[in-house]
């Protein structure tokens, strides 16, 4: 039996790649919040916390709840099962290459930047209704994601390859506007594909945004790289 979880996008668990119907509701948010952390134990009391958005029932009706919803999740999964019940609490018990999220960190971590994006299928657990969720755990993973970007748009542009870079960076500027470090590898992009008067109006740009939204100035590194595209003899 082959079982792959997923939560790189919507909620799935497939059995030899098919999907197995995962509960809605409570079913959900307690599976997604399990794998999100893979192989670490989460309380009793913060489950309680993730399943009812900050506002549970009284604690002996919500622990009574929590004990039916993991009952009905091992039913639905079967031997796909992966919760495991731990003192005071619950984890998910998954090998690192069975889950969508642990394969992605360990292709970033060798470098494989471009093949730990292509584990990301949409927003993270989108099938999950949950706002506790999706405000408290979903965040850091989106940071991540646009770390990973960055190093392989930096991997790429070290190729040379700015020309074919430049509409992605045109849509990631306008999605993070305030991220300076695709606005620096957009002016780089620019450059190497010889558009020079674009790759100093992007600066410019991105000087006015920061100045307007911020009242600060470009970084460092934004403002050395502005300085070596107008004399690049220095």
């Amino acid at each position: 039996m082959n079982v792959e979880y997923r939560v790189l996008g919507s909620l799935e668990v497939l059995r030899d790649g098919v999907p197995i119907s995962v509960p809605a509701g409570l079913g959900r948010v307690l599976l997604a919040t399990l794998l999100l952390r893979p192989n670490q134990f989460v309380s009793v009391d913060e489950l309680v916390d993730r399943l009812w958005d900050g506002e549970p029932p009284t604690i002996d009706r919500a622990h009574k709840t929590l004990q039916m919803v993991v009952r009905r999740l091992r039913m639905a999964l079967g031997d796909a099962n992966c919760v495991r019940t731990t003192t005071g609490g619950y984890l998910a018990e998954v090998d690192p290459d069975r889950l969508d999220l642990t394969r992605s960190r360990r292709l970033a971590a060798e470098g494989e930047f471009a093949g730990a994006l292509a584990h990301w299928r949409g927003p993270v657990a989108s099938n999950v209704d949950s706002s506790h969720l999706h405000r408290e755990d979903v965040p850091p993973l989106v940071e991540e994601r646009l770390v990973v970007h960055g190093r392989r748009l930096d991997a790429d542009l070290a190729r040379g390859r700015g020309a074919e870079l430049v509409e992605e960076l045109r849509e990631l500027t306008r999605e993070h506007p305030l991220r300076e470090g695709f606005w620096a590898q957009l002016v780089q992009a620019l450059h190497q594909a010889g558009r020079p008067q674009e790759a100093l109006a992007a600066y410019e740009q991105i000087r006015d945004h920061l100045a307007d939204e911020l009242g600060v100035e470009p970084g460092q590194p934004l403002r050395e790289l502005h300085e070596r595209l107008l004399d690049p003899a220095s």
